[in-house]
């Protein structure tokens, strides 16, 4: 987490202490959430996630499949890889600042996607140790004012539930993908990112830019729609009492509910 100047981290802590986010929302609310899927001809999934309307968090995530050689100790499994880059001109701190949160955030979402077995990865084996089908998701953080990390969670998630996949036919030793006909990519869950940051004792979700650098802990859940927890991320020097660990845990259930209703809904309405 970084500094900013006294003035602005005065007018945060003010307006934590008054019960409200700087734009006016309650401590527990999100900004409006937009979600655009398909947004990429070229990518096998794609979607554009937006948190807000003016100052706003943008995530664009695609998804590409590919035929590669399986990982030595899974011969049986295929894999995913998740990458996270912001673009220079996305947030104020310098590039180099922010290379261990875009690390760290690519991280979390990969793990939570994992950990919830949300894709079985023993049905994108096509020939066992020798071709399985790679998903790798890269995102692209196009503008950064708060909260990257559900951004970035949701716009994982929006662009697997997009993505088609081509189909594979053998000829002989070869391989031939068929992209005249495609299948989803099967999904079994339906994880989503949500974080807690804390101001002067005070529980957030979805800060600001520059509440977010005032904040001294963030803490990270994976949800899935059965309410398991499939994974938790701490970042920052603060603590959570153990009281406040199992209120965060009914939170994160319950807006990982409001969340995943807002994905579904978008991307149905879309397809």
């Amino acid at each position: 987490m970084f500094t900013i100047d006294k003035i602005t981290e005065k007018r945060v802590r003010e307006a934590i202490k008054r019960g409200e986010h700087l734009d006016g929302r309650d401590l527990m609310e999100f900004r409006p959430i937009y979600i655009e899927k398909g947004f990429s001809p070229v990518a096998e999934g794609s979607a554009l996630v937006r948190f807000g309307d003016v100052r706003s968090t943008k995530v664009l995530a695609g998804v590409k499949c590919e035929v590669e050689a399986p990982y030595e100790d899974s011969p049986d499994e295929g894999f995913i890889n998740v990458m996270v880059e912001r673009m220079p001109y996305a947030s104020p701190f310098k590039m180099r600042e922010l290379d261990d949160e875009d690390i760290i955030i690519s991280r979390v979402v990969d793990r939570i996607i994992r950990s919830s077995e949300a894709i079985p990865f023993e049905e994108l084996v096509i020939e066992v140790g020798k071709h399985v089908w790679g998903i790798y998701v890269e995102m692209d953080v196009l503008d950064d004012f708060g909260n990257v990390m559900d951004a970035a969670g949701l716009a994982a998630m929006a662009a697997l539930m997009d993505a088609k996949m081509p189909i594979v036919r053998r000829e002989g030793e070869e391989i031939i993908l068929d992209d005249s006909e495609r299948v989803p990519l099967k999904l079994l869950k339906r994880p989503v990112t949500i974080s807690f940051y804390r101001i002067d004792g005070h529980r957030l979700v979805d800060p600001l830019f520059e509440e977010e650098h005032v904040a001294d802990i963030r803490l990270t859940f994976g949800v899935t729609e059965r309410g398991e927890i499939c994974g938790i991320h701490k970042s920052g020097p603060g603590l959570f009492t153990m009281k406040e660990f199992e209120d965060l845990v009914d939170n994160a259930i319950r807006l990982s509910n409001y969340l995943r209703k807002r994905l579904e809904r978008i991307l149905k309405i879309a397809s």
